[in-house]
């Protein structure tokens, strides 16, 4: 469209063009919300976590990182020279550039497709998770009872394998990316339980609910050629996702909630 009408253009302008088009001022400012109400309540979950969880040190170090993380999305188009082809795909990623540098970045084909404010608050958080996860912290000499206890829930539930626990991150990313499912699914089931006065019907909760994380249905082929990096579409859903025991109140099922096992800081609950 850009190119039919500016046939001229050089790429730059095409890119520029491209970048005003998606990234909106309306859209950024929907995104910035989102990515800071997700901070500020992450921040809140780790703060809230008693000293035999994490000591006051592990705290401020997990805190630091999740403050230090930006949103980066243009305009300009140079912010994403690096990677161009970013504007047309429907990626949202971490990235640590350095010690006190983490952003993530937005790509404009997920900014015009998901519509879902519940869909975004679950694909940011999950991003933003990444900042603190084990992989993340390997060479920050972090340990605490907190995130033992998960590792131990994750295992005893099956969604961790023996030699997945041994790996500790070396050959791949699948405790990190199991974690930021599980943060992600704190964050997520928080913002459902906040707007849930606004829904009117069941069937509105439930699509809500279905929605955040429709996008998992469909895991994308590359993240299981070679190495499995993410848990399986089904227990990302059923067993992080869909068992939380707040999501499972929402959904009006009283009593069985409780005969569900979930992870925890604490551990299995």
């Amino acid at each position: 469209m850009i190119l039919h009408e500016h046939p001229s253009w050089t790429n730059e302008q095409v890119d520029e063009e491209l970048v005003k088009r998606i990234y909106t001022p309306k859209r950024k400012r929907m995104l910035e919300e989102i990515f800071q109400w997700i901070q500020v309540r992450m921040i809140r979950l780790i703060r809230k976590q008693s000293s035999s969880i994490f000591s006051g040190e592990a705290k401020k170090l997990l805190v630091s990182r999740i403050e230090s993380i930006r949103l980066e999305i243009p305009p300009p188009a140079q912010l994403y020279a690096n990677e161009p082809d970013l504007f047309t795909k429907n990626d949202v990623y971490y990235e640590s550039i350095s010690a006190d540098r983490r952003i993530i970045r937005v790509g404009g084909a997920y900014l015009l497709s998901a519509k879902s404010w519940f869909n975004r608050v679950f694909t940011i958080a999950h991003e933003m998770s990444h900042s603190i996860d084990p992989c993340e912290l390997v060479n920050e000499k972090f340990s605490s009872v907190g995130y033992q206890n998960l590792l131990n829930c994750f295992q005893e539930l099956n969604l961790l394998k023996t030699e997945q626990v041994k790996d500790r991150c070396v050959k791949n990313h699948f405790l990190g990316e199991l974690f930021a499912d599980w943060l992600a699914t704190q964050i997520a089931v928080q913002a459902l339980e906040v707007y849930s006065s606004r829904f009117k019907t069941l069937d509105e909760i439930s699509n809500s609910v279905i929605n955040s994380v429709k996008d998992l249905c469909h895991q994308e082929s590359w993240l299981t050629q070679e190495v499995e990096s993410h848990p399986p579409p089904k227990d990302r859903i059923e067993k992080i996702f869909g068992s939380h025991p707040g999501l499972q109140s929402l959904l009006s099922c009283p009593g069985e909630h409780k005969t569900i096992r979930y992870c925890t800081f604490e551990g299995k609950k």
